[in-house]
């Protein structure tokens, strides 16, 4: 018996679950270099980072930028004309937030995108390095970010 009540709670709770999961499509907001709003929903790009707004980068003559806002912007910018997105959830970070492998309306992987034109980095602590192979592209090309300095700016200011 008691097996057979723990397995029909299992089967109730497979809807939930997967409407828990289900593919979050609308027309975003962006909120910074990682993070987009559809409907009132914070969603976190999966597997990168991006500096946060206001962060202070230095170009290679050592003049301050908001390299948090340029990130933004170029985001932005590149989805004004392909909307809706959708994002698959992969799970919530601490605050709550969805985080989120989300696509533009053609298809591309926004967070690769962000990667390859050198607004964001590859985090392999929850990429497990997916996004390497972009990254190193944007490094050589000396796309974004990667114009005036080695490291990610961001992180060097951290120093």
């Amino acid at each position: 018996m008691r097996f057979f009540i723990s397995f029909l709670l299992c089967i109730l709770s497979l809807p939930a679950l997967a409407e828990s999961r289900a593919a979050i499509t609308g027309a975003i907001n962006v909120i910074d270099g990682e993070t987009l709003e559809i409907r009132n929903q914070h969603i976190k790009l999966w597997g990168v980072d991006a500096p946060e707004l206001g962060q202070i980068c230095r170009s290679a003559d050592g003049i301050g930028y908001d390299c948090g806002k340029q990130a933004a912007s170029a985001l932005s910018d590149w989805l004004t004309n392909l909307q809706p997105v959708q994002c698959e959830p992969r799970g919530n970070d601490n605050a709550g937030n969805v985080i989120a492998i989300c696509y533009s309306s053609t298809g591309d992987d926004i967070a690769g995108w962000m990667v390859r034109n050198g607004y964001a980095i590859d985090w392999p602590k929850y990429s497990n390095g997916f996004y390497g192979v972009s990254q190193k592209e944007a490094r050589q090309n000396k796309s974004g970010i990667w114009q005036h300095n080695e490291a990610a700016p961001w992180k060097i200011t951290e120093k």
